[in-house]
């Protein structure tokens, strides 16, 4: 029991650095520089969510392309290169539904799932920039 409030608690901590990084939370302050609790910088997270589901997008739509051009590769291949061609396809078409299943999340305006959203926009973003 111990283990999963301690997982609890590290997830937790987790998802605020990383809303903190991103510069979705921030420390408000008063007059006096003093703090007097968290703020949520919803058009930072807005700006973020837009480049994710645009990434998504163009992911999507690349998948789709090369899904149709394996298509029409497949109908003339010799049968050794079909089963090949078949398999490609049928990862590809499996991405293609794990990124519209992405996008669809993201599309959800739903409070009670920010902090997974916001994990998976990092994620996505992060992605982003490796390609």
């Amino acid at each position: 029991m111990n283990k999963v409030i301690l997982v609890v608690v590290v997830l937790l901590v987790a998802v605020g650095v990383l809303g903190y990084t991103q510069g979705w939370f921030g420390l408000a302050k008063d007059d006096k520089g003093h703090t007097k609790g968290l703020t949520f910088d919803k058009e930072k997270f807005k700006k973020d969510r837009e480049k994710a589901q645009k990434y998504l997008s163009d992911k999507t739509k690349a998948a789709e392309e090369k899904i149709k051009d394996l298509t029409a590769k497949h109908k003339d291949a010799k049968e050794d290169d079909k089963a090949k061609l078949q398999k490609e396809i049928d990862e590809l078409t499996k991405t293609v539904d794990d990124l519209k299943k992405s996008h669809e999340e993201l599309d959800e305006k739903d409070e009670a799932k920010l902090e997974a959203l916001q994990k998976k926009i990092d994620d996505i973003l992060a992605k982003s920039k490796k390609d």
